[in-house]
């Protein structure tokens, strides 16, 4: 019994150790590094972002997003959704080779954020990074939060923008267009017709006349063949 207990043990110490050498052999001793957390606020939807969604700066991925949570004001209903990162405090460094892992610092000299797609066929989106210093910063955090603000997409923009277009009016216009069109198309129609038909009725005229034409031209061609013979022929006594 003793023995089957520390056989049962050593094999359940062997797979944990396994387990750890292969976290650690697989790129996992960034565990071990030094990580900054940082939060951002979206007041719209985030659809496609998920936990463990890669953060980047300008397309090199220095993070992942860690948690995704909604928070509501419970007089007026608005809704803002907390976005909590998880930075590598290793990758962004400054001219003179210094990492720069203060939040608030980086946020002051221009840090934003920003929701960015993935991939179009997925739909997954992720959290994009980068200095814009002209974009004023909006926080909405608590004081002294290490809050990134975000900026506005200019796709983000336009898709707004659409929405606010008066979309039933411009609907209602384009079909009294695509009417009167039809209507055009189908007088345009029935004209042909009758050019058609009068044509028609033209060339049968024609025709009858070319017919009429070519018998007369053939009566008078007999009459003027008899009109020599007659001549010649002697009187008679």
């Amino acid at each position: 019994m003793k023995r089957t207990a520390l056989v049962t043990g050593a094999f359940v110490l062997g797979a944990v150790a396994l387990v750890v050498a292969a976290i650690i052999g697989l790129g996992g001793a960034w565990l071990w590094d030094k990580r900054t957390e940082a939060i951002v606020y979206f007041e719209g939807s985030v659809k496609g972002l998920y936990e463990g969604a890669p953060v980047t700066f300008r397309g090199v991925q220095i993070g992942q997003v860690q948690s995704i949570g909604v928070q509501v004001n419970e007089k007026t209903l608005a809704t803002r959704i907390p976005v909590t990162l998880l930075l590598d405090a290793k990758v962004l460094k400054f001219g003179d080779g210094q990492v720069r892992d203060d939040v608030r610092a980086l946020v002051q000299r221009g840090l934003r954020a920003r929701l960015a797609l993935q991939s179009f066929v997925t739909n997954q989106a992720l959290i994009d990074l980068d200095f814009k210093p002209e974009i004023g910063a909006r926080l909405m955090g608590r004081p002294g939060e290490p809050e990134i603000p975000v900026m506005r997409d200019r796709i983000e923009n336009l898709i707004e923008q659409v929405t606010e277009l008066p979309i039933k009016e411009l609907a209602q216009d384009l079909r009294k267009t695509m009417a009167a069109l039809q209507e055009s198309l189908q007088a345009a129609r029935r004209t042909v017709d009758i050019l058609g038909k009068e044509a028609s009725a033209t060339s049968a005229q024609a025709r009858q006349t070319l017919a009429a034409t070519e018998h007369a031209l053939v009566e008078v061609q007999g009459s003027a063949q008899k009109t020599p013979a007659s001549r010649s022929r002697p009187a008679s006594s």
